[in-house]
């Protein structure tokens, strides 16, 4: 378990032969929460919708977001949620060996850091990844260093900025950035030049040519260039 495994992330984790969690994981949240948004007033006040639902059965709408429950809808959605708590202590029950009583003490929607969940029987043992690696390859009878691979890759600030488009440069930034990460090279789109010039720039033999504007020769075509 990394910064947190709760609620659903516990659910998954329960049954596994092992749990390594760090000290401050937030875990636990042994619990469920369920309801529903009536959105008629809106629909019908504010958007100028109106509906006329056609339906078979007493509780056929239970869930329809126009109509609030009816009493004994309203039970029967508690009966539901009930049976989805009680699957939830019996999973994590079966998951750590604890009777489900026990589960009951520490559920309850409650949440626990990774120290007080080791203390309470939730988890096995602290620690971070590396550990768990270790268990599992233990457990699959690797011996020696296994080895293994992120995915996806981890990437760099500037892949992070400018890969995921999570800033965008104006063109003349994002020319100095290529730069920056590809390095000075030529190409026959650009001439080299060994110093500044105070002329215009003239054709290469391969393209069109563009001056250095720092007088370094180089390849100074823009990220989506001809280089």
């Amino acid at each position: 378990m990394s910064d947190l495994a709760a609620s659903g992330g516990y659910y998954i984790a329960a049954k596994a032969e092992s749990i390594v969690a760090e000290p401050a994981t937030i875990t636990g949240s042994i619990g469920v929460v369920a309801g529903k948004l009536v959105l008629r007033r809106f629909h019908e006040e504010l958007l100028g919708l109106n509906h006329d639902p056609l339906q078979r059965g007493a509780n056929a709408g239970i869930f329809s977001s126009t109509e609030t429950l009816t009493p004994v809808q309203a039970e029967r959605f508690q009966a539901l949620v009930d049976r989805t708590y009680a699957r939830f202590i019996g999973h994590v029950a079966a998951g750590r060996g604890m009777a489900p009583a026990a589960v009951e003490e520490v559920a309850r929607g409650r949440i626990w850091s990774g120290a007080r969940a080791l203390e309470l029987g939730l988890v096995d043992e602290l620690g971070g990844l590396d550990r768990a690696l270790a268990l599992a390859a233990e457990a699959a009878g690797l011996e020696g260093d296994p080895g293994y691979e992120y995915f996806p890759k981890p990437r760099g600030l500037a892949e992070l900025l400018i890969g995921n488009q999570l800033l965008r440069l104006p063109p003349e930034l994002a020319e100095i950035h290529h730069l920056v990460a590809r390095g000075p090279r030529a190409c026959s789109s650009c001439r080299p030049r060994s110093k500044p010039s105070a002329g215009p720039s003239e054709p290469a033999a391969g393209g069109a040519g563009r001056r250095s504007p720092n007088g370094l020769a180089g390849c100074y075509c823009p990220p989506r260039g001809v280089c």
